[in-house]
């Protein structure tokens, strides 16, 4: 536990290293000297000791010499590495200045692009209800670079992007925003995903629309230059070259330090072993045990060297650090000392503690083992309430497991079931459809637990599948005998209809025939006069109703009967004895008594006369029977042919009458018929209501449960909408990568393509090369590139053809200063517009 108090060793020792450590010299005194390390324990170290030199004056100026010679060669590696990291330095900050002007064109085009955007066709794409992916990530991109808010690409909704972009002038506000004056937080991601994203990137925006499009190039492009011109100043390459200089002039500046230091001693007059300039140290043979406490610091010396020299400035560093070593140690110690007595206190507080609680335990032991017994008879009560509850459990799951099992075998159960919301959230212990925990066995069923909430939002099963077979059975039979209802009722409209349509001719017919009859009947109703007429003259002549066997007077005296006597019979024809006062021309007659009754051809008045002329002729054949016979046989004569005449009529009368009569019953008949269609059309008529209002009322109560059914395949239809819509989209999603792969196929050629060229390419560079390590093999003045900004050129002048220089150099001097410049930039690889000042001397 102490050792959790104790800080790590301050310096890490490696074998080879030299350090300087400190040892007790004579068992009296404390002396530092330098040691390589051969060999590192847990606590101690091995290592091969140095001892101060005391050699001649002559031996130490030869370890000055070297150890000048060592720290040259050190300057020399500083100065390669402050050249090595300044020319980095350079190279990296040129490259990140072109690349911030290849991007900044890239953004002023897709800045001009977007300025070139209609209003009109920025509304197209944002007022789509449906909008793509693409579309969607490219809007929400845009404006969160733009507002330099990363949250509009994480939380931000179709909808609030539809009422960003319909500000006013919101493009212009994209166009004429400086995305310099704040860098977006997370452009590597964002960028990531609009530029290699299959669903994404510039190609899918292309294929969207052009406005699209040129928003994703906006959007890329700003993240490009944002990232370009941050690394300006914030590249982590520029950080460590800038480390690399500082620590190299560091370097650089202590080995010029040390040197002027070897220089002053070696250009004393005497030299000296004492620490007054420097101190020479050589390695020995012996080897020494030391603990690793001792160890003060490690010193810049190559383990390789059998001698060093230390400054001055060296030597006093060290016995500075020897104190604060120990110091650190001794306070390191002191610490050491309170945690020990802490944790001694402590450990004397938790054996006091430790005694207390097993006392307590011993008591809460007793207590508990009391109350483990008074449990037991509750846990064994418990357990036999627990295992018949467990047995209801499994039964009723092993029922529920039945029930889903049952419904999966009917297709409209299963289809009711994909159309409940919440079919997709199941519980922890439910296997969804199509996996190997679908159809477990029955031990498994019983023993797999239910989320109470899963139970609660599954549907009430209160109908067995016998009962639903039933009921859907019933239905269908209710279904077909409402669809036969409904065709009776269709047909029995059609035919109420058509007997409307007859009774209406029949009222029409009946119209006509009660006009004829109303025709008829004033016939009628003059002959029942005329007949009424002739009885009732008949009937006061003595002679004729004694010829009718009537009493004289008898029909006026029937006239007088009391209505009352006759109530409720029938009414009497013509030539029965009548008891009741009527009518003559509304009473009928039999047409058997009309039969039956005399052919009456002649009247009362014309008998009256025959009777005169009888009793003319009586009286005159009694006074002259013998003159008058021959008057009597002609009128006798003259009066049967009246009478033949009389007769004549009388038969064309009778011929009307019947006519008349058989119209008459022809008529009561068809109105007898058409009174009787009626009522019994009626009577049908109002069956047919009957019906109709039990097959309407019906009729609601099957058009509720086809509602029910219907709003039922209304979802269906949903879900049915929904799964095409997903195909659609799986669709789609599927030429959109197979899109993509053609562009992948096309790339990858072109890639080849570009391949194939950059291996020509670099099989001509590397020709090249090898052609510029020939002709620099063969070219004296060739010469290493160098550092433009810290070395000059010299130059030599040579003598390059035979001719007139004074003519050359007076007539064509920019001739001659051109082929210099060429000349020289490509001898000392230096670029000609670096090159200035180019004149000529000449001594003529």
């Amino acid at each position: 536990m102490l050792a959790a108090y104790v800080d790590p060793p301050a310096h890490e020792l490696r074998v080879g290293q030299v350090v300087v450590y400190d040892y007790l010299h004579a068992a009296k005194t404390w002396q530092w000297t330098l040691g390589t390390v051969r060999e590192i324990t847990d606590y101690t170290a091995v290592v091969q000791q140095w001892g101060p030199h005391t050699g001649d004056s002559d031996t130490l100026r030869s370890i000055l010499l070297r150890e000048v010679d060592t720290e040259n060669g050190r300057m020399k590696s500083y100065q390669d590495m402050l050249a090595l990291a300044r020319e980095k330095l350079a190279s990296i900050r040129r490259s990140n200045e072109d690349r911030v002007s290849r991007v900044r064109g890239h953004f002023d085009k897709a800045r001009e692009e977007l300025e070139r955007i209609d209003e009109v066709d920025l509304r197209k794409v944002t007022a789509q209800a449906a909008p793509s992916p693409v579309a969607v990530a490219v809007l929400k991109a845009v404006w969160a670079v733009a507002k330099c808010d990363p949250t509009a690409v994480e939380f931000y909704e179709w909808a609030d992007v539809q009422l960003e972009y319909r500000r006013r002038a919101a493009l212009d506000e994209i166009a004429k925003m400086d995305v310099l004056a704040k860098l977006y937080p997370s452009a590597e991601s964002l960028q990531q995903s609009l530029e290699h994203g299959p669903k994404l990137n510039y190609k899918a925006a292309a294929r969207d629309s052009p406005v699209v499009a040129s928003l994703h190039a906006w959007a890329t492009t700003a993240l490009a230059y944002q990232q370009a011109y941050s690394l300006l100043a914030h590249d982590k390459r520029i950080q460590e070259q800038n480390d690399a200089i500082a620590a190299a002039i560091a370097g650089m500046k202590a080995c010029r330090a040390k040197i002027a230091k070897l220089k002053e001693e070696l250009s004393s007059n005497g030299t000296t072993t004492l620490p007054e300039q420097v101190t020479s140290f050589t390695r020995t043979s012996v080897l020494v045990t030391i603990p690793l406490s001792a160890v003060i610091s490690p010193v810049s010396v190559d383990s390789r060297m059998k001698e060093c020299v230390l400054t001055k400035d060296e030597v006093k560093r060290i016995p500075v650090d020897a104190k604060i070593t120990r110091y650190e140690q001794k306070q390191k110690l002191a610490i050491t000392a309170s945690h020990f007595l802490d944790q001694y206190a402590a450990a004397i507080s938790t054996r006091i503690y430790a005694t207390e609680l097993e006392e307590r335990l011993f008591l809460i032991q007793h207590y508990l083992v009391s109350a483990l017994r008074d449990a037991q008879a509750d846990a064994v009560e418990q357990n036999q309430r627990l295992a018949a509850s467990l047995q209801e459990l499994e039964a009723f799951r092993q029922k529920r497991h039945d029930a889903k099992k049952a419904r999966i075998t009917e297709p409209e159960l299963v289809d009711a079931d994909s159309m409940e919301p919440n079919r997709r959230r199941t519980s922890s212990c439910a296997a969804p459809r199509g996996t190997p925990s679908q159809h477990p066995n029955r031990s498994e069923v019983a023993h797999q637990s239910i989320d109470p909430a899963t139970i609660a939002k599954e549907p009430l099963y209160a109908v067995t599948i016998d009962e639903y077979k039933a009921k859907d059975t019933a239905g269908q039979r209710a279904a077909a005998e409402v669809n036969r209802m409904v065709d009776e009722v269709e047909y029995m409209t059609d035919e109420v209809q058509r007997l409307t349509a007859e009774l209406e001719d029949a009222k029409a017919q009946a119209g006509r025939l009660a006009e004829e009859l109303v025709a008829k009947d004033e016939e009628l109703k003059a002959f029942r006069q005329k007949r009424h007429d002739a009885k009732k003259a008949r009937a006061s002549d003595p002679v004729l109703a004694a010829a009718d066997a009537v009493a004289p007077c008898s029909v006026h005296a029937a006239y007088a009967t009391p209505n009352s006597s006759r109530k409720g019979a029938a009414p009497p024809f013509v030539g029965a004895v009548p008891h009741q006062a009527f009518d003559p021309i509304t009473m009928p007659v039999s047409p058997a008594v009309v039969a039956a009754e005399p052919l009456y051809m002649a009247t009362a008045e014309e008998l009256q006369h025959v009777r005169d002329v009888a009793d003319q002729l009586a009286e005159q054949a009694v006074q002259g029977a013998a003159a008058r016979e021959a008057e009597v046989y002609d009128a006798m004569s003259n009066l049967e042919g009246e009478l033949d005449v009389a007769r004549a009529r009388i038969a064309q009368l009778e011929d009307v009458a019947v006519a008349l009569k058989m119209q008459l019953s022809g008529a009561e008949e068809a109105g007898k018929k058409v009174t009787d269609a009626l009522e019994v059309a009626e009577k049908e008529r109002q069956q047919l209501c009957d019906d109709l209002e039990a097959a309407l009322d019906e009729l609601e109560l099957k058009k509720e449960e086809y509602d029910q059914l219907l709003g039922n395949l209304e979802e269906v239809q949903g879900l049915l909408e929904a799964s095409n819509v997903a195909e659609r989209n799986a669709l789609e999603a599927l030429e959109q990568r197979n899109r993509n792969m053609v562009d992948l196929q096309g790339d990858l050629a072109h890639a080849q393509v570009v391949s194939k060229e950059n291996e020509n390419l670099r099989a001509q560079l590397e020709a090249k090369e090898r052609e510029i390590n020939k002709l620099k093999e063969h070219n004296e003045l060739w010469t290493d590139p160098v550092d433009t900004r810290t070395q000059k050129v010299t130059h030599r002048f040579t003598k390059i053809f035979e001719g007139d220089w004074c003519r050359l150099v007076r007539k064509r001097p920019e001739a001659l200063k051109a082929a210099f410049l060429i000349d020289s930039s490509n001898a000392c690889h230096v670029p000609g517009d670096q090159i200035g000042f180019v004149d000529f001397v000449h001594d003529w």
